[in-house]
């Protein structure tokens, strides 16, 4: 009986090989994979810093938009206050305001109305008007007086002033009172 001992090492050598070779195959695979991991995290890190940079370049862009517009921003809120208190005073005086609306309506051609100041703490209401002649002035304000009469708004009425312009027209200044 022979016994051949170099055959069995030859097939122990040769799986042994084939182990190796699997374990270095198994081993680049995974080195593969996690080199395209590596490189698709690399890719994925530069494509996010471009987009927050093109986020960041369009922040500004609005920032500074919005900052060349503080000052519109500023006047509107300004005006918002202004029509907020002209919205309040024409709530609290709507009586005396549809008054003056049919003084207004009924007005000759001869009267301009050039001013009207209404003093919401003291009640007091001045119209300043031009008249083309002084029989329109007293026109005015017999309209005026008939109106007021008849609304019971005013008590107290009074010419503040009687000017002659320039060019021949008539300057008138009155004062209501409550």
């Amino acid at each position: 009986m022979a016994i051949n001992l170099v055959s069995g090492r030859k097939q122990e050598l040769r799986e042994r090989q084939l182990v190796y070779l699997r374990v270095q195959f198994i081993s680049m695979t995974i080195l593969v994979v996690f080199l395209g991991a590596v490189l698709g995290l690399y890719g994925l890190k530069v494509y996010v810093a471009h987009n927050l940079e093109q986020i960041n370049q369009d922040i500004v862009a609005e920032e500074t938009a919005i900052a060349k517009l503080r000052a519109v921003e500023v006047k509107y809120r300004l005006l918002l206050n202004k029509l907020t208190l002209i919205d309040g005073f024409l709530a609290e005086n709507d009586t005396i305001l549809s008054w003056l609306q049919e003084v207004y309506n009924s007005v000759p051609a001869e009267i301009k109305l050039t001013g009207v100041t209404l003093d919401n703490l003291d009640r007091q209401l001045n119209l300043k008007v031009e008249a083309t002649s002084m029989t329109a002035v007293i026109a005015f304000l017999d309209l005026v007086e008939t109106t007021i009469k008849q609304s019971q708004l005013y008590q107290n009425i009074a010419v503040d002033s009687v000017t002659r312009n320039d060019d021949g027209s008539y300057g008138l200044g009155v004062n209501y009172t409550q």
